[in-house]
């Protein structure tokens, strides 16, 4: 592909050289105004970490959240000196808004457990959007199958069993009050922990060939655990995710896969996505790895429909 299609890459080292920086825990992430596309913006830097492929998952799944139809945060590829690589992300809330969270909305959670918090079920999640009366966000496109915003977090759990993120956890979704009190659902996002981004070249390669049942495309995706969990307090992977999800709501759980299987039927786009990524942030391995992913999260859902 022309270099001319490639993803642009910012180098945001000025703005953050001028030390207006809000670092927010650890030096791998914050706060910054940046000139982006023409505008002051309130920007969030990540850097991901070495050798993770943190930073191209981030900006794939954003893409493919966009050929799915989902709000999601933006993310932009970008370099915070010559050999830090990382992402940027414009802030989605206007002046005067508020971002609360998923462990600030469900009932009876407990905020310093994040992990292995058995609270995080499907229920709570779903019961979260009703008490608080959240609404679908003005940016959705109008879609006559999703009228209310449970139908489109089912969206977003979707996306994670498509990709394979394995960090929805309670931080990691949530609403946005606006300025007149109404709630509405925050767009998706913080994907880094999908589409195989921290597996070295050797172990995609064998993965992609073995003939090891215990070891081949099939099984990685089988054995991508989210942080949600069912009644039982027994941890779900993606795809079982995806079988409650057709529990509670079977037409609007396979309107979101049948989008899916569309988009990978029409590998294309897909395709499309991948090859517009540097070389510099991504294999051709790890492309290969993340298209094998796609195609057989897409196997496995379809499947559900027929259980």
């Amino acid at each position: 592909m022309n270099n001319q299609n490639k993803y642009v890459i910012y180098n945001v080292s000025d703005a953050l050289s001028s030390g207006a920086v809000e670092y927010l825990g650890s030096k791998r992430k914050g706060w910054f105004t940046y000139k982006f596309k023409g505008k002051d913006t309130r920007i969030l830097f990540k850097q991901g970490r070495s050798g993770s492929g943190e930073n191209w998952a981030e900006k794939v799944a954003a893409e493919l959240a966009r050929l799915l139809g989902l709000p999601h945060a933006i993310y932009e590829l970008a370099y915070l000196s010559k050999d830090d690589p990382c992402v940027i992300s414009p802030n989605f809330l206007e002046a005067g808004e508020e971002l609360k969270l998923g462990n600030e909305l469900i009932e009876g959670f407990d905020k310093d457990q994040r992990f292995k918090n058995t609270k995080h079920t499907l229920d709570a999640i779903l019961n979260a959007m009703q008490q608080n009366s959240v609404q679908l966000p003005q940016t959705l496109k109008q879609n006559p199958a999703i009228t209310k915003a449970n139908d489109l977090i089912i969206g977003y759990l979707c996306l994670d069993a498509w990709i394979g993120n394995t960090d929805r956890h309670a931080e990691n979704w949530g609403i946005i009050i606006k300025n007149n009190k109404i709630n509405v659902l925050a767009p998706t996002f913080d994907h880094a922990s999908s589409l195989g981004r921290n597996e070295p070249d050797a172990r995609r390669t064998e993965r992609l060939t073995t003939k090891d049942t215990g070891r081949n495309v099939q099984k990685y995706v089988h054995g991508a655990m989210v942080p949600v969990y069912d009644q039982g307090g027994h941890q779900l992977n993606t795809i079982s995710l995806i079988k409650e999800c057709r529990k509670y709501d079977p037409h609007v759980t396979d309107h979101w896969i049948e989008k899916i299987i569309q988009i990978t039927n029409e590998d294309q786009k897909i395709k499309e996505v991948l090859s517009r990524m540097p070389e510099e942030f991504i294999s051709e391995p790890a492309k290969a790895f993340a298209m094998a992913i796609l195609q057989e999260s897409t196997g496995q859902l379809r499947r559900l429909q027929n259980d």
